[in-house]
């Protein structure tokens, strides 16, 4: 509606001697919201990042801090592409692209360890959390060989 009705007169402020716009309106509101942020945060900057702000906590499985990782400086809201709150956000991260020979790309938050003692229980949080991508090892079969494969199970 505001679209089609840029000037339509519940836009106006009858308070004022001028006629207030959508287009006024709105930019009424982003100096607003400047100006505050300039007040609490000075010039524009870091201070300025929504990471810091939200302070996203990875709660481990046991709801111990202890265990969790607190105050993650990372962006992104309920219902952006980043879809991190403060307290929920992907688990996984994938990209695969597609065509004759798959590649594909992801991450999770946390490590590769789920022993807190372990150096590993945290170690792909800071490229989680930079939005960074591993590359994953897709095999063709089960006989494809790879430098990366350490071990090999079979479970019967």
């Amino acid at each position: 509606m505001a679209e089609k009705e840029p000037n339509a007169h519940w836009f106006d402020d009858i308070t004022t001697p001028a006629k207030e716009t959508i287009g006024s309106v709105l930019t009424q509101s982003f100096r607003g919201a400047v100006d505050s942020l300039t007040r609490q945060h000075g010039n524009m900057g870091t201070a300025w990042q929504w990471g810091p702000h939200k302070a996203t906590r990875i709660t481990h499985l046991a709801r111990l801090d202890a265990l969790s990782a607190l105050n993650v400086q990372i962006g992104g809201g309920r219902s952006v592409v980043n879809a991190t709150s403060e307290r929920h956000g992907p688990s996984w991260r994938m990209v695969v692209a597609l065509g004759p020979t798959p590649k594909a790309y992801g991450v999770y938050p946390g490590g590769q360890s789920g022993n807190p003692g372990s150096p590993n229980y945290l170690n792909m949080l800071e490229t989680w959390r930079t939005g960074q991508l591993n590359e994953l090892l897709y095999l063709q079969s089960a006989q494809d060989k790879h430098p990366r494969i350490k071990r090999k199970m079979t479970l019967k």
